[in-house]
């Protein structure tokens, strides 16, 4: 738990994704005495979502019902020593604010990544997941990410090799950059007929690219992410 001061209020922060799992029991008695010792003090007015906030209407809360999460009537369920997690399920229906990056952390057990979404997905964009939209969770594990016991794959194995290193505009280096522009055009993010040079086409492709596997990174550049990303994409289209 994380407790933040502002000169507008004093946030609690709970590290958990509250809209499927349940608050511990040490959990909801902590935020339980510092609510008390709030109210006894006399500090405060109000009980918001940090989106309640001025300021914080941008960043959108959790869709759960947090002031009957904390009630000492709450439904508590503490885990058995010994016992195993509950297995993920093998589907998974799309929440409000959820990205594949949000619904691979769901997994703290199986190990499935981000990657192994995307290529378990394949008509799926993790840009545009839509609520009630069913993807595959479970059965997603290993489809991109292998197992501690397989051998590597090197890139010169599949129909698509990608190419190391970054390239960017000034890149000079044209085999790479026609390894690249096929990847593109396979994924249909066309940058027109390969030609070893990394312009206007190429960077427009990479970039849009980018805005639907990698929002974080947008930049036109391909580097080590984008590689992963593509090479995910590409798996799962069957290239």
């Amino acid at each position: 738990m994380l407790v933040t001061v502002t000169l507008i209020g004093l946030g609690i922060c709970v590290i958990g994704e509250y809209r499927t799992d349940q608050l511990d029991a040490s959990t909801i008695k902590s935020i339980q005495d510092l609510h008390a010792s709030l109210i006894k003090d006399g500090i405060g007015k109000y009980d918001k979502a940090h989106n309640e906030m001025p300021g914080y209407s941008w960043k959108a809360c959790c869709m759960y019902d947090y002031k009957k999460a904390f009630k000492d009537t709450a439904i508590i369920t503490l885990p058995v020593k010994g016992q195993k997690p509950t297995a993920v399920p093998g589907l998974y229906t799309v929440q409000e604010g959820d990205t594949f990056w949000s619904i691979a952390l769901k997994d703290g057990k199986e190990g499935i990544t981000v990657n192994d979404l995307i290529v378990a997905n394949p008509d799926v964009k993790p840009s545009q997941l839509k609520v009630g939209q069913t993807i595959k969770f479970g059965t997603a594990k290993n489809t991109y990410t292998p197992t501690p016991e397989a051998p590597k794959k090197e890139q010169s194995a599949y129909k698509y090799p990608l190419p190391s290193g970054v390239l960017r505009t000034c890149s000079t280096d044209k085999p790479a950059i026609e390894q690249l522009q096929n990847a593109l055009n396979a994924v249909n993010f066309k940058c027109g007929t390969p030609d070893g040079i990394y312009g206007v086409k190429t960077k427009g492709a990479v970039t849009r690219f980018q805005k639907v596997y990698l929002p974080y990174e947008v930049d036109g550049t391909y580097g080590p992410n984008t590689k992963d990303k593509l090479q995910a994409v590409l798996k799962s289209k069957g290239c």
